[in-house]
C-alpha cells in the first residue's frame, strides 16, 4: 500500500511452500475497492475463514467483507469499526484491537462479542504505557504488531522517527507497564516506518517487513526462534551482482563497500548456504552451474555488518 498516493499494489507468489517467488501482478488491483487510504491490513473478520479487508476511515477504521465465491470480491462494512492485530492471550478464538496512534501511544479494544459478530469495548488508549514518540519528535504514529516469540506475546511498532520498537511482559500485564526495547536490534529502515511479520518462505520462523515513508519494503530474514530477524536486504546498487537472473555464473562487485575481515555467502530462501569464500578482491566471480533455479541471497559481511543482495538463477 502506498499511502502517498493511495495506490495499493498486488503480487502473485509463483514460488513453492519452501521457495517464495513474487512477481509484481497490477491486474490483481482491480478487484479491490477504490478508496482504500493510509494502510491495508487483511485479517478474518466475522470469522469465515477468508481474509477481510482493514483500511483507514477518516479518524477510525473500517472493514470490506470478503464475499469471494469464484471472484475476488470484497463489500463494505456498514458499520465503522476497529481493526485487530492478532488474538488475545486471554480469548485466543476472538479477535480483539491493538490500535497504533498518532501521538505514540497504543489502544486495547476487547472483542466482548462473538467470532462472528465482534462487538469491542476500550479497555485502555494507553496500553502498558507504550509510547513511541520521543521528546524531540512531532508525532509518535505507533504501528503495533502482535506476535508470540516462545510463546509469549510481544508488540514490535513501526514510528515516525523509523526506529523499531519491541514491547514485551504483556502477559497478565494488560493494565501494567510493558519493557521495551526503543531500538529493537538497530534497525532502521528510514522515517515512518511500520512493521508486519509472517513466515514467507516457511522455515517455520517469523521474517519482518518494514515499510518506510519513501515506499521502499526491507525484508528481514528470522533466524533463531528466540531472536526473530538478522538478515538484511539491501538495494542491489551497494553490491553489484550480474547478470541476473544468471544462469552458469554471477559476477559480484563490492564497489566501494569494503567491510573489514568480511566473507560472501551465497544462501537459497530456505537458508541453505550454496558458496562461501573470504572477501579477498572487490570483484569475484562465482560458479553457478549446480545452483537450481530459484531465488538466492548474496551476503557480504563479517558477523557484525552484514549486506543482503538478491539475485535468481534461471
Amino acid at each position: 500500500m502506498d499511502r502517498s498516493g493511495d495506490k495499493i499494489s498486488t503480487f502473485i507468489n509463483l514460488g513453492t511452500p519452501g521457495q517464495v517467488s513474487y512477481k509484481h501482478a497490477p491486474q490483481y488491483s482491480a478487484y479491490f475497492p477504490e478508496d482504500l487510504t493510509g494502510w491495508v491490513l487483511l485479517r478474518d473478520f466475522n470469522g469465515d475463514g477468508k481474509a477481510d479487508i482493514f483500511t483507514a476511515d477518516g479518524g477510525g477504521v473500517k472493514v470490506y467483507l470478503n464475499t469471494s465465491f469464484a471472484q475476488l470480491t470484497f463489500n463494505l462494512q456498514e458499520s465503522q469499526v476497529l481493526y485487530d492485530r492478532q488474538p488475545d492471550s486471554i480469548r485466543p478464538s476472538l479477535l480483539d484491537l491493538v490500535i497504533g496512534k498518532r501521538d505514540g501511544l497504543i489502544s486495547y479494544f476487547e472483542n466482548i462479542g462473538t467470532a462472528s459478530a465482534p462487538n469491542f469495548s476500550l479497555i485502555t488508549d494507553s496500553l502498558g504505557m507504550a509510547n513511541t514518540n520521543r521528546a524531540e519528535d512531532l508525532g509518535g504514529y505507533s504501528t503495533p504488531f502482535v506476535y508470540q516469540e516462545q510463546g509469549e506475546y510481544k508488540i514490535l511498532s513501526g514510528a515516525e522517527n523509523g526506529f523499531i520498537y519491541q514491547f514485551g511482559d504483556i502477559e497478565g500485564n494488560l493494565t501494567g507497564v510493558f519493557s521495551v526495547d526503543s531500538s529493537f536490534q538497530g534497525i532502521w529502515e528510514g522515517v515512518s516506518s511500520s512493521v508486519a511479520m509472517a513466515d514467507l518462505n516457511n522455515d517455520q520462523l517469523l521474517d519482518l517487513l518494514i515499510g518506510n515513508l519513501n515506499g521502499g519494503i526491507a525484508l528481514y530474514l528470522g533466524d533463531t526462534s528466540s531472536v526473530p530477524v538478522m538478515i538484511r536486504e539491501v538495494k542491489s546498487s551497494t553490491v553489484n551482482v550480474y547478470p541476473n537472473p544468471a544462469q552458469d555464473e554471477v559476477h559480484i562487485d563490492l564497489g566501494g563497500h569494503v567491510i573489514n575481515g568480511a566473507v560472501i555467502e551465497i544462501v537459497n530462501v530456505v537458508g541453505q548456504l550454496m558458496y562461501r569464500q573470504d572477501v579477498t578482491e572487490k570483484k569475484s566471480k562465482v560458479n553457478t552451474s549446480t545452483f537450481p533455479s530459484g531465488m538466492y541471497f548474496v551476503c557480504y559481511g563479517n558477523g557484525l555488518t552484514r549486506v543482503v543482495t538478491k539475485m535468481s538463477i534461471q
